[in-house]
């Protein structure tokens, strides 16, 4: 085998030569952003579990390459980076002090102006796991406040999968977001 252009890579998060076998779930993104931007129908949040090297991490950078190419504003972020909390990141100028409250109140703001100008706001984490309940739960709340008053918002979290219990314990409605468990390629999109 040539090793120069061998499409694995042996570092985490390293985009492949070709991405392969994630064309349904990338298909699934792009077709949730038109639809929020053209319509107003925002779509469950997309939740995609799996164990590690499966491809999660460089899905993710996939999807917020797809979103910023429609002009939306992408949060992309990695649960607990560098030590600060979803608070931190997403709480910023707000202040009641209920985290729930803080960032529904910061999502809500931007999305309505975001979608004045048919653009949208989109928030991917990545080892979403490590989110805690609160955390979990406000991101739950925005999309189903998204949802309801058809907010340009779109939620992806990403992480191993514990992730779907945790955040189905964080508000009972996440049972409802759309879960896609993602396993090894099979052996005809590895070849």
């Amino acid at each position: 085998m040539n090793t120069q252009r061998n499409p694995y890579t042996l570092h985490a998060a390293m985009k492949p030569v070709a991405l392969v076998g994630r064309e349904q779930e990338l298909e699934d993104w792009d077709v949730s952003l038109d639809r929020a931007t053209d319509y107003g129908f925002i779509d469950a949040p997309h939740i995609l579990c799996g164990h590690r090297g499966v491809g999660k991490t460089v899905l993710l950078a996939e999807m917020a390459r797809i979103a910023r190419n429609k002009e939306w504003v992408v949060c992309q972020l990695e649960a607990k980076q560098q030590g600060k909390d979803l608070q931190t990141v997403l709480g910023g100028g707000t202040d009641s002090g209920a985290l729930e409250i803080d960032v529904k109140k910061l999502i809500r703001g931007t999305a309505t102006e975001l979608k004045e100008q048919r653009r949208g706001l989109a928030v991917l984490i990545d080892e979403a796991q490590d989110l805690d309940k609160e955390e979990l739960a406000a991101l739950a709340s925005c999309a189903q406040m998204a949802s309801i008053e058809s907010l340009p918002f779109l939620l992806v979290l990403i992480g191993l999968p514990i992730l779907k219990k945790k955040l189905t314990e964080s508000k009972s409605y996440a049972e409802r977001f759309s879960f896609k468990d993602m396993e090894r390629l099979n052996e005809d999109d590895a070849r």
